[in-house]
């Protein structure tokens, strides 16, 4: 259950039910420097856990932009995901 708390990170967050156990699936895969697609991966991956797979069309991805000045979050389509691809 997410309260609303929101916690200053420098590296990723997990916000949500399962948090726990979903940041220590990221923290074991995170390295500075992931390309946006072993990022995606890893996320879909850490979300998932051992039990399930998630398709495009569950997922909701945003990558953050901080080219203006400010940061901003750009939401990435289903349609675009393979865009991340390498």
């Amino acid at each position: 259950l997410y309260d609303g708390t929101v916690v200053d990170e420098t590296t990723f967050v997990v916000l949500g039910g399962d948090s726990e156990s979903i940041a220590t699936r990221l923290g074991d895969g995170f390295r500075p420097g992931l390309s946006a697609f072993e990022a995606l991966t890893l996320a879909r991956t850490s979300l998932a856990g051992d039990e399930r797979e998630i398709p495009d069309s569950d997922l909701e991805v945003a990558m953050l932009d901080r080219r203006l000045g400010r940061r901003t979050f750009q939401r990435i389509a289903d349609d675009k995901l393979d865009s991340i691809a390498p």
